[in-house]
């Protein structure tokens, strides 16, 4: 909740009957499948690692589930994006419309690895391999979900059709519109540049922490009291996202990367699956500087930029090679795919292959990055109903 919960009152007499209450999450999605779903009529949507799903039995899935919508691996091409750069330090501009991919390696936890699938290795090679051959898997990757992001413009839009806008609240427009000259000044060349505006933000909401605490402060259930905790939990986000180097030069968001799977089970015309393709994960190893040596020179991924959140060097885990995954036919990853199976550049390599679809925006004729900002403007369309 972002240092927001205690803030938050909860109506004992609410009830949550859907929950895990005997603490094995796999026997409570047997449960809600047969109580749920007809004969394979359900789709699930995960937005963390597979474990849970891996662990409940597997004829469950096949009779319930049609397919399984994850939220994980990225088949970000790195060589690709830098070679978009202009100035050498940053991608070019953020402008109206325009969505970028805030990263400037393949993972954002490790080189090669998104979070969901680092964490996660294991259960994903095993629903990869093991699952079900009439359950669908469908991967929306990092290259998905990092174009989608939460920003002052949309905040505005938010809060006009929400009709509730607050011009005395710490995170209002008038202070939303100082970050934006703030980061002008402070535009994201380098990581004192980002941690500059996370701390500007960060200030803020501490003066208002401590003002909340002594008037007792909590939020109304209300549509006020409900735009105000999502205005307060989107501005806190801001400050991580950016000190982070996650966002581009000049902009500031959160990355709303959960939005991509609700989306594409929603609104699937805005994104393309494509046919079922194979897809290799490393279920374990360890990577030697001689890997990322190796695929800076074959142009696949940069080892450091004049920004040190970026390259392989500036990955929060550097070596660990795991939840790394790609498309072993794909020109594109055919560099990746040559140096993992070189002997001396990873240690105690374990890949395993299996099969997906990996999902992508749909691409309309003269209307670059269409997809991306219909979904965004359908998240701003659907958080202001659920205010009231």
């Amino acid at each position: 909740m972002g240092g927001l919960g205690e803030f938050m009152s909860v109506d004992p007499k609410l009830k949550f009957p859907h929950q895990d209450k005997d603490g094995d999450p796999a026997a409570f999605l047997e449960q809600r499948l047969e109580k749920e779903c007809s004969k394979k009529d359900c789709d699930l949507l995960v937005l963390g690692p597979l474990t849970n799903i891996v662990a409940a039995k597997k004829e469950y899935l096949a009779k319930y589930v049609n397919r399984t919508i994850w939220m994980g691996g990225s088949f970000v091409q790195p060589d690709e994006l830098s070679r978009k750069q202009l100035q050498g330090i940053d991608y070019v501009p953020l402008s109206k419309g325009d969505y970028n991919v805030g990263l400037r390696r393949r993972g954002n936890i490790a080189p090669l690895s998104e979070f969901n699938a680092w964490a996660g290795s294991v259960p994903l090679a095993k629903f990869l391999t093991e699952r079900h051959e009439s359950v669908g898997f469908d991967i929306i990757p990092l290259d998905v979900t990092s174009k989608l992001m939460w920003s002052p413009a949309l905040m505005d839009s938010f809060e006009n059709a929400a009709g509730a806008a607050d011009g005395k609240a710490w995170d209002s427009k008038e202070f939303r519109d100082s970050l934006m000259k703030f980061r002008a000044n402070n535009p994201g060349i380098n990581k004192e540049n980002n941690q500059a505006l996370s701390k500007e933000i960060l200030d803020a909401f501490e003066t208002e922490m401590a003002a909340r605490h002594k008037s007792s402060f909590s939020y109304p259930s209300t549509r006020n009291g409900r735009v105000a905790f999502i205005r307060d939990i989107s501005v806190k986000g801001w400050a991580s996202t950016v000190a982070d180097g996650q966002i581009p030069k000049k902009a500031i968001a959160n990355l709303a990367h959960d939005v991509a799977v609700l989306a594409y089970e929603l609104n699937g015309d805005l994104f393309t699956a494509g046919g079922v393709v194979n897809v290799s994960v490393v279920v374990e190893g360890t990577a030697t500087d001689k890997l990322w040596k190796r695929l800076d020179k074959d142009d696949f991924m940069e080892t450091k930029f004049k920004n040190t959140q970026w390259g392989a060097s500036g990955a929060p885990i550097k070596n660990d090679l795991k939840g790394a995954v790609f498309e072993p036919s794909d020109p594109e990853d055919a560099p990746l795919k040559k140096d993992l199976a070189k002997k001396g550049l990873a240690k105690h390599l374990e890949i395993k292959t299996g099969k997906a679809r990996v999902v992508n925006f749909a691409k309309f004729k003269g209307e670059p990055n269409k997809a991306e900002s219909q979904v965004m403007d359908w998240l701003t369309s659907v958080l202001a109903e659920a205010t009231k």
